[in-house]
């Protein structure tokens, strides 16, 4: 009785059609779209070898990108000012040791908190090692590198590279996308979760305890409601980031099902533990948005956890959704269950005490 008339009452409010798919689904649109986006890279050149090798890699920079010729005592204030987003020192006889089979290395300068630059450093760490592999088979010989390197530029670099991209990219799409899937679950649940304080401002109930009906009934019927919502919610969501958007869930999509099912476990509970502590739908509501916003923030939701100052990390560690996208992301790049049982571990953890909050907290339907 108490099941199926809450699933009549959520489906009559707008809102929280809004919290399952609207806000969700916007947000994943928007960050596909700027992910979607090809940003060319300028790098400083700072050449102190002029050889024909030195031109292959600015050549090799202008597929991707575009660099401009600086000086060796301007890398910090271009970086600083923004002129380039990052720098390659290459010293003199650079090239000759290349040849000569030397172990040798591009100087990079770049600046720390910003990741614009990682797609250009693998690209160029790739183009090296495959000149080194060209140099050792060239035995030293400078006209055969030469002309092994001719083959090579206008051969498999660039489409390997194309490659690797395109999948760092889906992947941190498709993060994205479930650090907003969680947010709109987290809204969901404290939207929907204030259905027995309506009860309870209407009369209502009280009223239904004249039935043979329990607390704990009528509070397992709730909950079991809510879980069965947020279980759609991820079903539709999920669907709409795999066959809409393509997005790379890993080698196992039920694993990455399973991690989310779990944390609509610990959504259901920090629901109802908002509900038990709040008196009206007013309050609960406030509460509910003080809460999110912050645990979205601080759980990388919205942006990667790396960019964050190591203080923040640390009190994120303390919310809910940092261990669920960290679970998401270890999916992601192949792992198993086995090796998020920590994650999982902990978000159980965050569900039981969210429920013990909620059991502390019930109302004596006689006082």
């Amino acid at each position: 009785m108490i099941f199926t008339n809450n699933i009549k009452r959520i489906l009559r409010d707008k809102l929280n059609t809004i919290f399952m798919f609207v806000v969700p689904i916007v947000f994943i649109v928007l960050t596909m779209q700027m992910n979607s986006k090809v940003w060319k890279v300028t790098v400083g050149i700072v050449d102190n070898d002029n050889t024909e090798f030195t031109e292959i890699i600015k050549d090799k920079i202008e597929e991707n990108g575009q660099y401009i010729e600086i000086q060796e005592g301007d890398i910090q204030k271009d970086l600083i000012e923004s002129n380039v987003d990052y720098v390659l020192s290459i010293d003199k006889g650079f090239t000759e040791k290349l040849i000569n089979g030397e172990d040798v290395s591009l100087k990079g300068y770049g600046i720390k908190e910003t990741n614009a630059s990682m797609p250009f450093k693998i690209y160029m760490e790739s183009f090296l090692n495959s000149s080194k592999d060209i140099a050792k088979a060239a035995d030293k010989s400078s006209s055969k590198f030469y002309e092994a390197m001719e083959y090579y530029k206008n051969g498999g670099l660039s489409a390997e590279y194309l490659t690797v991209g395109a999948n760092k990219t889906k992947k941190t799409s498709t993060i994205s996308g479930i650090g907003f899937l969680i947010m709109g679950m987290l809204l969901f649940s404290g939207n929907v979760s204030t259905l027995p304080l309506e009860d309870k401002k209407s009369g209502t109930y009280y009223r239904m305890f004249a039935a043979p009906l329990s607390t704990r009934s009528y509070m397992v019927q709730n909950i079991l409601s809510y879980f069965v919502f947020l279980s759609l919610q991820i079903v539709v969501i999920f669907a709409i980031l795999l066959n809409v958007f393509d997005a790379d869930f890993g080698p196992s999509v039920p694993r990455m099902l399973l991690l989310l099912f779990i944390f609509a476990v610990v959504c259901t509970a920090f629901g109802t533990a908002i509900s038990s502590v709040s008196k009206d739908r007013g309050q609960a509501s406030v509460i509910s948005n003080l809460l999110v916003t912050p645990m979205c923030m601080l759980g990388g939701c919205f942006w990667p956890r790396e960019i964050m100052p190591d203080v923040l990390k640390r009190v994120g560690d303390f919310v809910p959704t940092t261990w669920a996208l960290n679970g998401a992301y270890k999916l992601i790049n192949g792992n198993t269950l086995k090796d998020i049982s920590l994650e999982i571990s902990i978000l159980l953890l965050f569900a039981l005490i969210f429920f013990l909050i909620a059991a502390k907290k019930k109302i004596d339907v006689y006082n």
